[in-house]
């Protein structure tokens, strides 16, 4: 009996070490799948916080870029801007070029034109001036022609009138001398 229970002891306590390394055993099981769990949950929260992190980090970067791009943008728009209001500057300063040599050769022009017009209007006053200086070069030539003709006339027909009265006179000179001869 005492065999008996001394195997009855050590099957209990046999039986206890087994229970209690059962126990043991779960124990640990438990204790490996709460630690893989909190590893679990540790790596899930690391992957979580990382990708925030470079979530967070892509999120600053994207926006850096982003702005720099703006920037960058930002500073074409200006040049453009710039560069056309410097084509339109040097656009409307060609424009005023012509247009005042424009209006110079224009006044030039005019001026030549009211020039000639000038000089063709005093060359015709002179032409009629000097067509009426002949005009009156000329009447009075008219005139003193007509004079010397009528004094020329008037000494012609004297002459006439005397010729006629000597040529009367000798003809009864003529017709006395016949008389005398017959």
């Amino acid at each position: 009996a005492v065999v008996s229970t001394q195997s009855t002891g050590n099957r209990v306590s046999h039986e206890k070490a087994i229970r209690d390394e059962k126990r043991l055993l779960k124990a640990k099981l438990r204790e490996k799948k709460l630690t893989t769990a909190r590893v679990r949950k540790y790596h899930q929260d690391y992957c979580k916080r990382t990708k925030a992190r470079m979530s967070n980090k892509n999120y600053k970067e994207e926006l850096m870029f982003k702005q720099l791009f703006e920037k960058g943008l930002k500073v074409q728009k200006e040049s453009l801007l710039d560069a056309r209001r410097a084509a339109k500057e040097d656009n409307d300063k060609a424009r005023e070029r012509h247009d005042k040599e424009m209006k110079e050769l224009e006044k030039y022009y005019s001026d030549q034109f009211d020039l000639m017009a000038y000089e063709m209007d005093k060359a015709k006053k002179a032409k009629e001036i000097l067509q009426q200086e002949k005009q009156l070069r000329l009447n009075k030539q008219k005139i003193h022609q007509r004079q010397k003709m009528k004094e020329e006339i008037e000494v012609l027909q004297e002459n006439l009138v005397r010729s006629d009265e000597h040529l009367h006179f000798k003809e009864l000179e003529f017709d006395k001398a016949l008389q005398r001869i017959h």
